[in-house]
């Protein structure tokens, strides 16, 4: 053909194939687009619930958050939107809580920025997040969905972003790295897919470009997951460049490009994810992940012993093992469609066009099959959920034969889509959360407690209230809830004990010492006792109910082999002068979890145990005369006896009633030899019934009864059973 000669015009038929497929991706966009409006104003649709009980979900004309985590990143966002993030990460007391990352985490400047062009609030920004990140999950689910199976598969699957649980992570007010934890993850899948199969020199460098900016964004928003991003970033890289190797046709050149060129690509693509984690959290943040390891991370969740000590896990509901109904109920609406789901994951597998996916698939298939051992990792197990689905699907709408199999198939690929779209309407399903942990009367309780403080001091609470209670208050705590990390077991054994203790001297000694310390303390004590933890914890609280004085007889009785020298470091060591201000804050936090902490408190290293309390809370709506009946429980006042309506289910007499009427406490003894304690307030229709072993802890002593001589306990603020604030003093016999 001539230079002159033109190419035949495309025919009708190719013209028309043009045109329909551009029609078809037109309504597909258009499809995806209405499902990201959709994520958004379902999510949004509980703003209409929250401004209907604003008296429960707003605080000073700002929504509350109702994850306890998500006043972590809104304290961080405060503090660098004060620029003062650097001075609160160097006063962090980091014996006792973990001290935050380099680099504020990108949640907290996220929320700070947008508060502060919008003049808003920070609580607004944060509540809202969820509503706007969450839907954005549909994106690389409909790309992974396209891949696997074309169009129709990538809209099936980005209904994971309206299973329950998923939204409920996603919803108004729950500010969490879960907004984008799975979004960040699948699209590293999808770029890693991508990487592989392009043969473009140019595409290849932009895609790993591109990848990498994505790893970065993902640690620097989930770091305390920076080492397991990593490794799966390495992972998808290292199938990339398999996948891409054996690709190649055999009578192809072996590259596009000379061999240092593809060795250095891939080199740098390989050796650039740990420059990014070193970067975004810092040395010593990376130092501690891997001395901790992958394995210490999964034998937290697996709620494996820590040595002596009990895993903090065991007191999360999140991280205990779900049902099979939970499972199916939470993830993708009913049991039903998790087997079709199931079945589509069993023929992805199975698939040769989608086989040599798999591997890109490994590391969110582990993550999804973990949410059958851990509520927390649903999910991650709702988008694997999805593929299957939408895998199956796809084979139902793509069988070839006579009109009727397809019709039959078309008509199981509709029902199998119902399936899995009509639970989501189901009424009740929840699509929100309220808070409930947080409410109006707790933020002010706790906001208070910044002008009843000095800026030194340092709030004793349980683990779960540390993050709300050191946003609201802007004080110190001493515990919070970083409780994955190695020896956590061991820091809430000790910040458990004084509130079980029934020994106000002992009990306040302790938390001084320990406030001041933390575990470095406790190793140096364990150091020159004799490495042993029992006998060093045995001595800790022998040594702090004996008091200054009597302690020094004691160093040189039980330890006579230490030098003088030594014997005054313990001494020191144990009552120290430069202790920070200790102040006990007492709430509802306490009331609800004594169950563990009372465990926490009793725990004996040498035995591997401790006692969990029987504690019940009690409230009803009508006064009470002589019988109480509740949900959970009946008494009878007048005869003391007690019908326990909990797993327990058992019937048992009451030893005594301390009944509060208003104005001073009557005790009314039954005469039974043992049995349980009841304690009632009449102005509140609430009280609870407990053992001895509670009764006389310092918990008890303080909270209900108040009871405890200000000599070492001093009440700064009593607010009846909602909030209590008590100044620790130290010990008068203190030099």
């Amino acid at each position: 053909m001539s230079s002159t000669e033109q190419t035949d015009p495309p025919s009708p038929a190719a013209r028309t194939g043009d045109h329909q497929h551009r029609t078809w991706w037109l309504i597909t966009l258009l499809a995806l687009l209405l499902i990201l409006v959709a994520g958004w104003l379902v999510r949004l649709h509980a703003l209409d619930t929250w401004s209907t009980l604003r008296d429960r979900t707003f605080h000073q004309e700002a929504p509350l958050l109702t994850g306890l985590d998500s006043y972590l990143y809104l304290n961080l966002a405060h503090q660098w939107q004060q620029s003062n993030y650097d001075r609160h990460r160097a006063e962090h007391p980091a014996h006792l809580t973990y001290a935050p990352t380099h680099w504020t985490p990108l949640p907290s400047i996220l929320i700070a920025t947008v508060a502060s062009i919008s003049a808003l609030d920070l609580r607004w920004p944060a509540a809202l997040a969820g509503p706007f990140l969450g839907p954005l999950l549909a994106i690389p689910l409909f790309l992974l969905g396209w891949r696997l199976g074309g169009r129709m598969a990538g809209l099936v699957a980005t209904a994971a972003g309206f299973f329950p649980f998923y939204l409920s992570r996603t919803s108004v007010g729950w500010f969490d790295t879960d907004l984008l934890n799975v979004t960040l993850l699948l699209s590293l899948v999808v770029l890693a897919i991508a990487l592989a199969e392009t043969a473009s020199e140019r595409k290849r460098l932009s895609i790993a470009l591109t990848m990498a900016g994505f790893l970065f964004i993902t640690v620097w928003w989930w770091q305390s997951a920076a080492l397991e991003m990593t490794a799966i970033y390495l992972w998808l890289i290292t199938m990339a460049w398999v996948v891409s190797r054996r690709s190649r046709p055999v009578a192809s050149p072996p590259s596009l490009s000379p061999p240092y060129r593809q060795h250095l690509f891939w080199g740098g693509v390989l050796s650039l994810p740990p420059l990014i984690s070193l970067a975004t959290v810092g040395y010593e943040s990376v130092a501690n992940i891997l001395s901790n390891g992958l394995w210490g991370a999964a034998s937290y969740v697996a709620g494996v012993e820590q040595g002596l000590f009990p895993n903090p896990s065991t007191t999360i509901s999140e991280l205990q093992a779900p049902t099979l109904e939970m499972v199916a109920v939470s993830t993708i609406g009913s049991p039903v469609a998790l087997v079709l789901a199931l079945i589509g994951l069993a023929l992805l597998l199975l698939q040769r066009s989608t086989r040599r996916l798999v591997p890109f698939l490994l590391p969110i298939f582990v993550l999804g099959a973990y949410g059958f051992l851990s509520k927390r990792f649903l999910l991650f197990t709702a988008p694997v959920l999805a593929l299957g689905m939408a895998t199956l699907v796809h084979l139902l709408f793509t069988v070839k034969g006579e009109s009727l199999k397809k019709r039959a198939a078309w008509f199981a690929g509709i029902l199998v889509i119902a399936s899995c779209v009509i639970p989501l309407f189901k009424p009740g399903t929840g699509i929100y959360r309220l808070p409930d942990r947080i409410t109006p009367h707790t933020a002010t309780n706790m906001a208070d407690l910044g002008a009843m403080t000095p800026k030194n001091a340092i709030l004793w609470s349980w683990w779960d209230a540390g993050f709300p209670l050191r946003y609201w208050s802007q004080r110190q705590v001493a515990a919070d809830g970083f409780v994955h990390l190695p020896r956590t077991g061991e820091h809430l054994v000790h910040l458990a004990f004084p509130l079980t203790s029934s020994d106000p001297r002992q009990a306040a000694n302790f938390m001084r010492f320990y406030a001041r310390h933390g575990l470095p303390g406790v190793d140096e004590l364990r150091r020159l006792s004799g490495e042993d933890p029992t006998r060093s914890l045995s001595l800790l609280k022998q040594w702090m109910a004996a008091g200054p004085e009597r302690t020094r007889s004691l160093i040189k009785e039980t330890l006579p082999t230490l030098t003088q020298q030594q014997q005054e470091r313990l001494h020191e060591l144990l009552f120290p002068e430069d202790a920070p201000p200790v102040y006990l804050y007492l709430s509802g936090f306490f009331r609800h979890t004594v169950h563990w902490w009372s465990w926490f408190g009793s725990w004996q290293p040498d035995q591997k145990r401790g006692h969990h309390r029987v504690f019940v809370n009690i409230h009803t709506d009508q006064p009470v005369t002589d019988t109480i009946e509740t949900p959970t429980l009946t008494a009878d006042l007048k005869t003391g006896w007690v019908h326990i309506l909990r797993e327990e289910k058992k019937t048992a007499p009451l030893y005594r009633l301390l009944r509060h009427d208003g104005q001073r406490l009557h005790n009314k003894q039954y005469g039974h030899p043992e049995g349980f304690t009841l304690v009632w307030f009449d102005p509140l229709n609430q009280g609870v019934l407990m053992e001895e072993a509670i009764l006389e802890s310092l918990f008890t002593r303080l909270y209900f009864l108040n009871n405890v001589s200000d000599r070492y306990f001093v009440p700064v603020s009593i607010r009846g059973l909602q909030a209590q604030l008590w100044r620790v003093n130290p010990d008068p016999d203190t030099p």
